[in-house]
């Protein structure tokens, strides 16, 4: 009867371990198929907004001062961050661009933190000279 009982654990356990790594199989094939569609609607984007953006740059934001600056190094990019370090900027080197760094399977889990770096134009003020007559009030 003790071998019997010995052998039910070990099988109890050997079952327990299989079940676990399955689990964590199965979460883990789940959370990269998640990665990779975000990368590819990212990438999506980038492509339809091609030319609205600077591609040798990438805006990062939620993110930390470590991780930008590891990233950076990764990269072989310039910083510039904010002072809470939760903003920055990657400047590229020279031929790589943002959609370049997005189609790299090692940076997709930093594609959350990205965004294009949007070419801004200052709007023209269109002033516009306004005459109002005001009857005067009869006295």
């Amino acid at each position: 009867m003790k071998i019997k009982t010995k052998i039910h654990l070990m099988l109890f356990a050997v079952s327990a371990v299989l079940t676990a790594a399955i689990i964590i199989a199965v979460v883990f094939t789940v959370k990269i198929s998640d990665q990779t569609t975000i990368r590819n609607e990212f990438v999506a984007k980038l492509e339809t907004e091609k030319g609205k953006y600077d591609e040798s740059t990438i805006v990062l934001s939620n993110t930390t001062k470590y991780e930008a600056e590891s990233l950076a190094q990764k990269l072989g990019a310039r910083l510039r961050i904010s002072s809470n370090g939760r903003f920055a900027v990657l400047y590229l080197k020279e031929g790589q661009s943002i959609t370049d760094v997005c189609r790299d399977d090692k940076y997709t889990k930093y594609i959350s933190c990205f965004s294009p770096d949007y070419n801004a134009r200052i709007a023209e003020d269109e002033t516009e000279e306004i005459h109002i007559h005001v009857a005067k009030r009869p006295e």
